[in-house]
């Protein structure tokens, strides 16, 4: 209860302006248990205090730092990327200690960079290419 207390708090200084953006990250999720819960009632809240663009929730803790960085990065540049994926594998395989398919959490990851999906290599400013497995 502490911890949700916690993270409610935050998102309000991030709805308040006080962060320029928050990312509450989720480790080893699975579409079930209390975290799952607990992400729900965050992102419910985030909806109804209208601070979708300031703050995201979502799997994955190793690369919140690499993302905040990216995003700072981007916004110096005056970026706003167009991304074009390519996957060696399934995109749409649920890895293991994961809630959703690869392509949602690639498209998780991008929403801190305001980033688009982009299928035309002309127009994309970048390809990304991910290393999926063909199946779990």
């Amino acid at each position: 209860a502490r911890n949700h207390a916690v993270n409610r708090r935050m998102i309000e200084w991030a709805a308040e302006g006080i962060f320029d953006y928050l990312i509450i990250p989720q480790d080893d999720t699975v579409d079930y248990g209390w975290n799952i819960a607990e992400a729900r009632r965050l992102r419910r809240y985030v909806s109804e205090i209208g601070a979708a663009d300031r703050v995201s929730i979502y799997p994955g803790t190793d690369e919140t730092a690499m993302l905040l960085l990216a995003r700072y990065a981007a916004q110096c540049a005056g970026c706003v990327p167009q991304v074009r994926l390519r996957y060696s594998g399934a995109d749409q395989i649920v890895t293991a200690y994961e809630d959703r398919p690869m392509t949602e959490m690639v498209k998780a990851h991008l929403g801190p960079l305001s980033g688009t999906l982009c299928d035309d290599p002309t127009v994309a400013d970048i390809t990304l290419y991910i290393n999926a497995p063909a199946e779990v």
